[in-house]
């Protein structure tokens, strides 16, 4: 079920609602909220310095990593976590 949720969440969070010029400086829209590119550019720093190449797919799951931040973040503050 949360698998489902989560899904669901990504999929709403990349494709659902967001424009072009707001994708340019952001990697997503989650729920209305903007997720800046800077946080992927940071996240992919850190894993650089930690010596691991950052391929495509590693590419991809920060991407995805970030985004899933974003949502577990805003359910937090929704539940007053």
């Amino acid at each position: 079920m949360k698998n489902k949720l989560f899904v669901s969440f990504t999929f709403v969070a990349l494709f659902g609602g967001s424009h072009v010029a707001a994708m340019a400086q952001n990697v997503a829209i989650v729920n209305g909220k903007a997720v800046p590119l800077s946080r992927v550019e940071a996240l992919t720093q850190q894993v650089t310095r930690s010596g691991r190449q950052v391929t495509p797919e590693i590419q991809g799951q920060i991407k995805d990593e970030v985004i899933s931040r974003e949502v577990f973040v805003q359910e937090a503050q929704k539940t007053g976590a």
